[in-house]
């Protein structure tokens, strides 16, 4: 039976461990206040490595991989094309091992890499963790008829001191937009959206956003944070109402990052899904947080406005992180929609007690496969609690035209100049 509403889970500040709750494992979410509630999900791939940062293109599908279990060391981006799209939308994944080209093995690049499609046969890339060693974003061009990526100047340069990204930590003197990116293809420009890091003593991560003009190809523009309109008093949201606040949200909110995409069911908008912790309340001696996590999805008609955000499915708050990350990129059929979450993300599940007491053996030597390639040098663990696994949700697409419409009319009524009504919409 499903159950209707989120666990919550107890989170300590100073996070010596997290208690496994009920509700850990993903269920869907059903509420007076959401209007949309994707079918019950299929589970397409099982994982027992360091794999994250999904992205589903067309037939293509990226993630990041590396050492166990945050991919943080001996990072790397594969590509596969082993997949058509009416496999990844029906059956198991098991045809990503099929054909996988190497993007990139650089570390800061694959640190937080998106991509679009050129065209049926190639991505573009964007990614880079700025540092002093390496100040600038890298970008790669994806062949399907090539082994490897190019690294070529395709957009204007973008480094750490990109005018008006927002950096607040005290340690940290200029831009590292250490979170993933997004890229997203919308009309005739070109959004990449990014984490700012708006509170000074940690956490508060949000969303900005830099764009290059079809006027203003020569530069990219400077970041903006992104704006979420409020509910309505009769569909408010405890995500709505911290969201919609900047200051608030900088002290209760984090957004793991934004994956977002065109509309399917409404060209003049896009779509973003955005794994959120909102801290709810302190309890106890020690003020522990109380914490909700959920995967959300607001529209916006110009890349910088957001409707008010609506949790599509719960999710398991970790500290300031969450465990469940969405894919970024939808796919269709001629019913529905399709998107991706990876639930039970490896190195957030360390916080857990079971972890930190030994029940998880991280330090059992298993041989695991990178595109062909073996390591016997990666340490890897037994499939953690809960597992790593990417799981496929449809909603069907008559279900996000009427939650397109309703998402409109909350965004003209905030911001009318930012998206209009349309009776064709």
């Amino acid at each position: 039976m499903l159950q209707l509403i989120m666990a919550m889970m107890l989170i300590d500040r100073k996070e010596a461990c997290l208690s496994l709750e009920t509700g850990y494992n993903p269920f869907l979410l059903k509420s007076r206040n959401t209007k949309l509630v994707p079918k019950k999900g299929t589970e397409v791939l099982r994982l027992r490595d360091a794999s994250r940062y999904f992205s589903v293109i067309d037939n293509w599908i990226l993630w990041k991989n590396g050492t166990y279990p945050h991919a943080a060391q001996h990072s790397q981006i594969i590509a596969s094309l082993g997949c058509g799209s009416e496999e990844l939308i029906k059956r198991k994944w098991d045809c990503i091992s099929k054909k996988q080209i190497i993007v990139t093995q650089s570390t800061t690049t694959s640190h937080n890499l998106a991509a679009i499609a050129k065209d049926a046969n190639t991505l573009l890339c964007v990614g880079g963790l700025l540092l002093k060693s390496s100040p600038r974003l890298h970008y790669l061009q994806v062949s399907s008829s090539s082994t490897y990526s190019k690294s070529l100047d395709i957009f204007p340069v973008l480094d750490y001191d990109a005018p008006g990204c927002v950096e607040m930590r005290s340690d940290r003197s200029h831009c590292e937009l250490d979170g993933r990116l997004s890229l997203v293809r919308f009309r005739s420009d070109l959004f990449l959206y990014a984490r700012a890091n708006t509170n000074p003593n940690g956490g508060g991560r949000f969303v900005q956003v830099t764009k290059i003009s079809s006027k203003h190809s020569a530069s990219w523009s400077p970041f903006q944070l992104i704006h979420f309109a409020k509910n309505t008093k009769t569909s408010s949201t405890i995500y709505s109402e911290i969201l919609s606040q900047p200051y608030l949200a900088a002290e209760r909110a984090d957004i793991y990052f934004a994956a977002v995409n065109q509309n399917p069911v409404d060209a003049n908008t896009m779509l973003a899904l955005l794994p959120t912790v909102i801290r709810t309340s302190t309890h106890g001696p020690k003020q522990q947080w109380r914490g909700e996590a959920a995967i959300l999805l607001a529209l916006s008609c110009d890349g910088i406005h957001f409707s008010p955000p609506s949790p599509i499915l719960p999710a398991t708050p970790l500290g300031a992180e969450i465990n469940d990350h969405p894919a970024d990129g939808f796919l269709l059929d001629s019913n529905s929609l399709f998107f991706f979450v990876h639930h039970g993300v490896p190195g957030t599940q360390a916080k857990l007690c079971d972890y930190k007491k030994g029940r998880l053996d991280t330090e059992q030597n298993k041989e695991i496969v990178f595109h062909g390639r073996s390591s016997n040098t990666t340490t890897a663990a037994p499939p953690p609690l809960p597992p790593s696994r990417v799981v496929r949700y449809a909603i069907s697409l008559p279900a996000l035209a009427n939650w397109t419409r309703h998402a409109r009319h909350e965004l003209h009524l905030a911001h009318p100049h930012s998206c209009r009504v349309s009776s064709t919409t």
